[in-house]
């Protein structure tokens, strides 16, 4: 399968985002004092909220907690004093033009006796400090830095009378105050005033990262819809996007027009600045126009960003096998045909890389250009390419897995290392030009920046990972506030501070407090956050719940199907029913019986609060009664031991079943005690023969159903589909398997062709079981097997020819302990759990597009790995919940692949959490 690149809406990535909390039917309750940030609220009010303006920069009336901060960490005690005292640092940094806030300067060190120009408001240093002031719903400073560096972009920009290009945004700019005309003037730098006169690179792609930032979370897209705007970002992108002499996607770049601002070898094609420009290509395409120019560019960010992203994912990327294949390269290869494209020398590998690169773990290098490799770990560069997707899912596990594995060597005692290792001795003066102030573990070459929290921290979020977030947020708490702030730290831990580092850093600060509140509240990583780069689909929009009537088509909730499978409503929530068709079978061949529901009392909405992700009303249905004349009164809220079979006599024989009105497949269960008040219509189903003399059973996993309305006149169309597998040595194996499907009152049979799949999963369906049946809209159906993945029937249902079949594996594998088919014991019996319990797939659906939504619920060590089980008390109640999802447009789309979207540790629900069992799998039970 080919990766093909476009683009997503605002709009569309904010709302398929999944509520957690709804799959917690019986969520602990908090002990701890509700603050704003626990208030009930809906989704939309979390992540647009509205600009309240800026009537004082000191108070924001929507989070009063601590000194005017914006919340605490509920799950992690008490507000830390550190975020007063980060509040009130930030805030003095704040700089003024005619009255209004426009930006940070880059410190507050009133003891140091140069000045520099660390008193500038440079746009990279800001961007910490813009997202800290959003989260606290402080937007009027981050818009008006937007508009007064995109006022500057129009200034007069020359270096040596040289003039760059129209593009380029400023690398800072100050206030310049004439005190005897009483005027102020904004003074940009292009870098002309920096060491070595280089132009900022970055500054541009920050400058856009951050306009949709604030576009997504004010829902304001007056601002970046505006001519000025729309016309900055178009110079943007035309210095990247125009064309030359390059035979590569990346941007060329020369030292020092980033982060590191000093000769530290990464001329060629830094992954700092290809991360950015990734990402900036990405929310460009989001935010421009199509129409006029906006057109054009439209279509060259497509074509560059499928480029870029095969050759970063493919060239930069280093785990354990791409690094033994590069020890094995041979060299001055020709052609086309040539392996080692780049001719990089084997012998160039440095000794360093081979004790620092384990088993489990990677990253993308620092440098890729010919003949050359910088194998050094750069961590912003990393960290971004997980925030904008620009890393795969696995390749984001990875990186992570990396920085657990080699956590003293790139965190040590302050997060974050720039870059790991450092480089020393006649390589430092080669390279630096005996730069003494980027000796080796200092500054850029080693440092530690306690900025690159923040960037951990999402990385952290965004893999699942909120434990390592919070182990290196302690850390830096234990010394930031009464070390001052500094800028960097040196030494091999980073336990010193910087040898010239400048106290009351801006960004340090603005680092530290946009952390702390994003693993308190992981939804603001929205704003910053890409999923992975997929072809556009339709906005898919959350519509409300109900039962019956003439409503339209309703997300479904992601415990309904566990509830109803196993009678675990309790009455509470028991959600949508119509999307989750369920049947009692027959214990001698199965019938499904077709109920006819009466229209039940809905109660007023909730809202569902809690969790990570959405936050939107759920309604509830306390009871639902099955109507007929002799069969028993069915009470869905209630568990009943044993199901309710249909009598012989009131089935009648041959007769097409038909759905009307909303009919509902459920499970029915007898009422343990009361009178009889109500009864069912039973409907048969026509029996499959097949070529065994013996009906095969339509197994309620195996089978699927799904309903077309034709109109308020007509009978609705039904078509059931059973996948139905071949047994061999005791498992079930898809060779010689059948897709039956009943159309029109017949059977059809269709043997299981070679189902696509992608390169190395041939494997995985070797052998198959089929736990679900989950059904993708009116066309299309889908069967799942929670220990490997999906098979998506990918035409329609209806039609008359024999559907296409593609498999997709699930983005994580089953828990130890969860047994497949291919695991017995000694006795040869076979114990594969039902994985029911912690995995579900459900599908969420509007109009012609669908998504599946995959949910595990994972144990999790006290290390914060996944997956792990350990019997340490710390970890006797650990476990972690995850959500991806699949996104399906039905056109025979090849390239489809799982994006996380977020995830609930077990340590934010309080301290009444479940317990795991002692083998494998957890087992949660709402």
């Amino acid at each position: 399968m080919k990766r093909v690149s476009s683009h997503v809406s605002i709009a569309s990535e904010a709302e398929i985002n999944l509520d957690l909390s709804r799959l917690l039917i019986d969520k602990p309750r908090l002990t701890l004092e509700r603050k704003r940030s626990f208030d009930e609220q809906s989704w939309s009010e979390l992540s647009h909220r509205q600009n309240d303006g800026f009537d004082s920069i000191m108070h924001s009336p929507a989070f009063p907690s601590g000194f005017d901060s914006p919340f605490s960490l509920g799950t992690l005690g008490d507000p830390h004093p550190l975020v007063n005292e980060a509040w009130e640092a930030l805030r003095k940094s704040v700089v003024y033009f005619r009255g209004q806030p426009v930006g940070t300067i880059a410190a507050v060190d009133h003891a140091s006796e140069e000045v520099l120009n660390y008193d500038q408001v440079f746009v990279r240093d800001f961007f910490p400090s813009a997202l800290a002031f959003l989260m606290n719903n402080e937007t009027d400073i981050v818009k008006n830095f937007l508009l007064k560096t995109l006022h500057l972009q129009s200034s007069e920009k020359m270096v040596d009378r040289f003039k760059l290009g129209a593009g380029a945004m400023p690398a800072s700019f100050k206030v310049d105050r004439n005190r005897n005309r009483n005027t102020e003037t904004l003074v940009a730098d292009f870098g002309e005033s920096a060491i070595g006169r280089v132009a900022p690179v970055d500054s541009g792609f920050w400058w856009i990262i951050l306009l949709r930032a604030y576009t997504k979370y004010t829902a304001d897209t007056s601002l970046a819809e505006s001519p000025e705007c729309q016309n900055c970002m178009r110079l943007i992108l035309n210095l990247c996007l125009s064309e030359g002499f390059d035979t590569f996607p990346t941007l060329l770049c020369t030292d020092g027009c980033s982060m590191i601002d000093r000769r530290m070898g990464i001329y060629g094609y830094p992954i700092e600045i290809q991360a950015l420009f990734y990402m900036a290509l990405r929310c460009a395409l989001q935010m421009l126009k199509p129409d006029g120019e906006g057109k054009d560019f439209i279509e060259k960010i497509g074509q560059r960003l499928h480029a870029l992203t095969y050759h970063m994912r493919n060239y930069f990327w280093l785990d354990f096998p791409h690094l033994n294949n590069i020890y094995r390269y041979k060299t001055e290869e020709y052609s086309h045909t040539a392996v080692n494209k780049f001719n990089v020398i084997p012998d160039s590998i440095p000794d360093w890389v081979f004790d620092f690169m384990p088993c489990r773990g990677g990253y993308f290098l620092g440098n890729v250009s010919p003949a050359m490799m910088d194998f050094r770990w750069f961590a912003l560069g990393n960290c971004i390419a997980i925030i904008s997707s620009l890393a795969t899912p696995e390749q984001s596990v990875a990186i992570m897995d990396l920085i657990e594995e080699r956590w003293e060597e790139l965190v040590g005692e302050m997060p974050l290392k720039i870059c790991y290792p450092a480089i020393e001795n006649h390589e430092w003066r080669i390279i630096t030009g005996c730069d003494p102030k980027n000796t080796r573990w200092s500054y850029h070459n080693g440092g530690s920046w306690p900025v690159l929290l923040w960037l951990l921290t999402a990385a952290c979020i965004k893999t699942g990972r909120p434990q390592m977030a919070k182990r290196a947020i302690e850390l830096a708490e234990s010394r930031l506030l009464k070390d001052g702030w500094p800028e960097y730290y040196d030494g091999k831990l980073g336990r010193f501070i910087g040898k010239q580092a400048r106290k009351f850093q801006t960004w340090s600060i603005a680092g530290y407090l946009v952390a702390r509140m994003m693993l308190e509240d992981p939804s603001t990583l929205m704003m910053i956050s890409m999923e992975e780069d997929r072809p556009v689909k339709p906005t898919m929009r959350r519509l409300t719940a109900g039962v019956g009537g003439g409503g339209g088509q309703r997300l479904p909730r992601v415990g309904d199907a566990h509830a109803l499978r196993h009678g675990r409503t309790r009455g509470r929530r028991l959600g949508v029913l119509h999307l989750q068709l369920r049947w009692s079978q027959d214990h001698r061949g199965g019938l499904p019986l077709l109920v006819r529901p009466s229209r039940p009392r809905l109660p007023p909405p909730r809202v569902a609060t809690g969790g990570v992700g959405a936050k939107l009303p759920l309604l509830t249905v306390r009871r639902l009664r099955i109507r007929s004349s002799s069969l028993p009164a069915l009470d869905v809220r209630r568990r009943c031991p044993r199901r309710l079979r249909a009598p012989r006599d009131a089935l009648p024989e041959g007769r097409v079943p038909t759905i009307r009105d909303r009919l509902l497949l459920l499970q029915c269960r007898r009422r343990r005690r009361g009178p009889t008040t109500a009864a069912a219509v039973v409907v048969a189903l026509p029996t499959y023969q097949g070529t065994n003399t013996k009906p095969p059973r339509l197994r309620g996993g195996s089978t699927g159903l799904l309903v077309r309305r034709c109109g308020d006149d007509d009978d609705d169309e039904l078509v059931v589909a059973a996948l139905l597998t071949e047994e061999y040595r005791r498992r079930d194996t898809l060779e010689g398997a059948e897709l039956v499907v009943l159309r029109s009152g017949e059977w059809s049979a269709t043997p299981i062709a070679p189902i696509v799949h992608d390169d190395g999963k041939g494997e995985e369906l070797s052998y198959w079981e089929t736990d679900m049946a989950v059904p993708v809209g009116d066309r299309l159906l889908c069967y799942v097997d929670l220990y490997r993945g999906v098979i998506l029937c990918g035409d329609d249902l209806f039609d008359e020819i024999p559907p296409r079949l593609q498999y997709v594996s699930l983005p994580v594998e089953a828990p130890a302990g969860a047994f497949d088919e291919e695991h017995f014991d000694r006795q040869g019996d076979n114990y594969r759990r039902c994985l029911l319990n912690t995995r579900t797939v459900v599908c969420a659906i509007d109009g012609g597009g669908a998504a599946l939504k995959f949910v595990d619920i994972s144990s999790r060590c006290c290390c914060g790995s996944l997956g792990k089980h350990t019997t340490c008390d710390r970890s006797s109640r650990a476990f972690v919940i995850r959500t991806w999802t699949l996104r399906i447009d039905g056109d025979g789309d090849d390239d489809m692949a799982w994006t996380m979207d977020a995830m609930i540790d077990a340590a934010e629900l309080g301290p009444s959490t479940p317990t795991p069992p002692s083998h494998g799998a957890f087992h949660y039970t709402p």
